[in-house]
């Protein structure tokens, strides 16, 4: 009983109002809250990351965020998703589904990352990000520079 008591005070740390902050480091690693254990239900998580310069490549290493392989995540869909803010499109970015995105690269020194679990629960994600310049993003096709 203890150790569930435990994972519950792990768990609201994780998920806590204003997120995690990962700033400072040019590179670095984050996961969902227990990965590569399933992320708690009903929850909503948040990262902020900050590169001192340059922009943010982020890489998916592991995605399990449904039992299929849906990509289109729809708004009626109460499954998990993962929102990304102030990319290098036009619009908020959405996962779901179990396939790896393609890397996400933001406009400026900072990304936005919103987890939102949804009653069903999987392993989650874990990626790792770095610093690029924009000389690099000019060899690298649809993204602006």
């Amino acid at each position: 009983m203890v150790y569930i008591i435990t994972s519950i005070l792990i768990f609201r740390v994780a998920c806590a109002p204003g997120g995690v902050t990962l700033s400072g480091a040019p590179s670095g690693f984050m996961s969902s809250p227990n990965f590569p254990g399933n992320f708690p239900p009903n929850s909503i998580c948040i990262w902020n990351i900050t590169v001192p310069s340059g922009r943010i490549k982020l890489t998916f290493l592991n995605f399990t965020f449904e039992p299929s392989d849906q990509t289109q995540c729809s708004p009626n869909d109460q499954g998990a998703r993962l929102v990304i803010t102030n990319v290098a499109h036009s619009t908020p970015l959405q996962f779901c589904g179990q396939s790896i995105p393609d890397p996400v690269y933001s406009v400026g020194n900072y990304l936005g990352i919103q987890l939102f679990t949804g009653s069903n629960v999987y392993s989650g994600f874990n990626a790792s990000y770095e610093t690029i310049t924009d000389d690099m993003c000019k060899y690298l096709a649809n993204i602006p520079y």
